[in-house]
């Protein structure tokens, strides 16, 4: 074997660094620097299916000359060790971005959610959003929100069981309803 197929079978993978990302088509493309003042553009991505990512400049990928084509480059998915969420134990799995949010599966079955703004959940015409300033709850009969106030409901409360209260109950007494006796 020369030297140049040595060298031609060597270069068919590289180490690149993200200089741009184009995530708007049906694949994404990533321009990358591979060597010194070697720039490739348009390289597709290939990621796992239903994973979404895309990457801060900087990153590194894998980039894979189709056929030892340079002109046919491909990439794998990016690693970028600053944004890296380490430390984990054996059998964890999860997403982490740059901005420290993150969603982590761990071994023992329990599940670590955190982030920076809120957690939003969505089923059907449900919604379950969680923030610093509380939860809110919003369903098609209405919204129920638990704050550092209270307990809002902006829909009629149902109690199937005893209700204890350790203080005073206000409100507009032409609208109160009672079945039953209090006492």
């Amino acid at each position: 074997m020369s030297e140049s197929e040595i060298y031609d079978r060597r270069a068919m993978i590289s180490r690149g660094v993200v200089l741009a990302v184009d995530d708007s088509g049906a694949m994404q493309t990533l321009t990358v620097q591979t060597h010194t003042g070697v720039i490739r553009t348009g390289v597709e991505v290939y990621a796992p299916y239903g994973q979404v990512s895309v990457p801060p400049a900087g990153a590194e990928v894998a980039v894979l000359q189709v056929g030892g084509d340079a002109g046919d480059c491909i990439a794998l998915p990016a690693s970028h060790a600053s944004a890296r969420a380490g430390g984990a134990d054996p059998g964890t799995c999860g997403w982490a971005d740059a901005g420290g949010n993150r969603v982590i599966i761990k071994p023992d079955g329990s599940v670590e959610i955190v982030s920076a703004t809120q957690v939003k959940m969505q089923v059907g015409d449900c919604t379950f959003l969680l923030t610093s300033a509380g939860l809110t709850l919003t369903t098609p009969d209405g919204t129920t929100t638990f704050g550092a106030s209270g307990v809002t409901f902006s829909q009629p409360v149902t109690m199937t069981q005893d209700l204890t209260v350790n203080g005073a109950i206000h409100g507009t007494a032409d609208k109160a309803k009672v079945a039953g006796s209090i006492g």
